[in-house]
């Protein structure tokens, strides 16, 4: 037998019995937590994905090892909103498939976004040096280490850039 209490949040709190006869409070949490699930679970069938949705689910792929999926849903997020991140994973992409040129178009475009990211300048950068464009690559580590003088990957790259006679 259960017995249905309103409580102020619209969530009515079940009250049952046990085996031993005694009355039982379900939480009132429990109830609501239970609701907004079957609430969400409703509505993502309605929900029109939108770009993070691809990206979220591209980022699952890559971490998977599903690169061409990852590329698909990276690309799909692009078509509905460039963001400069979602370029960078496409480069990351591109980058295990060993498609150079494809990634190489990738980072540069996240880096044309957003400049200022320094992982993206960083790996921009070293995109640039790997195509030979040394000077632009050591320019850009060099602005990265002007806003960010703690970032060890730039500092690295300009330390074995001077070891081979680069400055």
């Amino acid at each position: 037998m259960k017995i249905l209490v309103d409580s102020l949040a619209g969530i009515r709190p079940e009250y049952s019995y046990d085996k031993l006869g005694e009355l039982k409070k379900q939480s009132t949490i429990d109830k609501l937590v239970e609701h907004v699930k079957k609430d969400l679970k409703r509505l993502e069938g309605c929900m029109e994905p939108d770009s993070y949705y691809y990206y979220r689910i591209g980022n699952d792929n890559l971490e998977k090892g599903q690169i061409e999926k990852a590329i698909e849903n990276f690309s799909k997020s692009c078509e509905l909103n460039e963001h400069f991140k979602t370029y960078e994973r496409l480069y990351l992409c591109y980058c295990k498939l060993l498609e150079t040129d494809k990634a190489y178009k990738s980072i540069e475009y996240a880096y044309n976004l957003n400049n200022v990211n320094d992982k993206t300048a960083y790996l921009y950068a070293k995109s640039l040096i790997s195509k030979g464009n040394i000077k632009r690559g050591n320019e850009i580590l060099k602005e990265i280490l002007s806003r960010n003088a703690s970032y060890k990957k730039a500092l690295v790259e300009i330390e074995k850039l001077k070891a081979f006679g680069q400055k």
